[in-house]
């Protein structure tokens, strides 16, 4: 079920500075343990392959973008094999190539983050992929001219830092490619400004198939958005707590004892 809205009671503003705390404590534990290029975070920050040929120096972070790139490919056959298969065996051998290789992009990231929390006996924590829903709503007739739901191609945890049992009340994003932890309505708001680019494409392109028209006048319009989490596809295992326990033996740094 996809998390659009907080409709439970929520803990007093201290515990929950506390929580977040806590998973962005998490966060960072993992990013140390799990060290990854991201041709991805290349591309989205720094804009390489637009500026490549600009000057030597672009040329060798050009280079650098494509050895990047095919490190994270490697990666991504062992993702892909995982996300088909859907097996623990897959899954700790995913682990193990993201951390020779020392690559990968918001999926594989979530992967190890999600090995972290379970190495630390944190069960509930699940991966959810962003998307943005467009409602396109003429103002004159009142009419949903236009209403779709577009991914965002990026991937993060929705962790509830509970043992046994989980409460839904102490949910918070975890975000290990982009490095951070908050609480569900202020990750949306971080992924609005961190997306902004992309969401303005995204209207323009719904704009520009609307209905075919020749001419349109944006202002006779009103634009909907929201962001939306979904479940990704590719959270499986046979037991997270013996994932956990796995993790636990084989990367004894992952136990966060701060």
């Amino acid at each position: 079920m996809e998390i659009s809205s907080l409709n439970f009671m929520q803990p007093n503003f201290t515990a929950r500075k506390e929580i977040i705390r806590r998973a962005d404590d998490l966060v960072r534990h993992s990013r140390k343990n799990f060290p990854v290029l991201s041709n991805s975070y290349m591309d989205m920050f720094y804009n390489i392959r637009n500026y490549a040929f600009l000057s030597d120096k672009s040329k060798k972070a050009d280079r650098l973008y494509n050895k990047v790139s095919e490190r994270v490919g490697k990666v991504r056959e062992h993702s892909d094999v995982y996300s088909e298969n859907r097996s623990d065996g897959e899954y700790k051998a995913l682990l193990g190539c993201i951390k020779d290789l020392k690559a990968g992009n918001c999926e594989e990231c979530s992967d190890t983050l999600t090995a972290t929390l379970a190495a630390n006996g944190y069960y509930h924590s699940y991966k959810y992929d962003l998307a943005l829903d467009v409602s396109i709503i003429n103002k004159e007739t009142g009419e949903v001219e236009s209403s779709s739901r577009n991914q965002l191609d990026h991937t993060f945890v929705v962790t509830t830092l509970d043992k046994y049992p989980a409460s839904e009340k102490n949910r918070v994003v975890a975000d290990s490619w982009l490095g951070f932890a908050d609480s569900i309505s202020g990750a949306k708001e971080k992924y609005k400004k961190i997306y902004s680019d992309r969401i303005k494409e995204i209207i323009l392109e719904k704009f520009l198939t609307l209905n075919n028209k020749e001419t349109i006048n944006p202002s006779d319009y009103e634009v909907r958005t929201k962001m939306v989490f979904c479940p990704s596809l590719r959270d499986a295992y046979d037991s997270i707590e013996e994932m956990g326990d796995y993790c636990k033996r084989k990367y004894k740094e992952l136990v966060f004892n701060n």
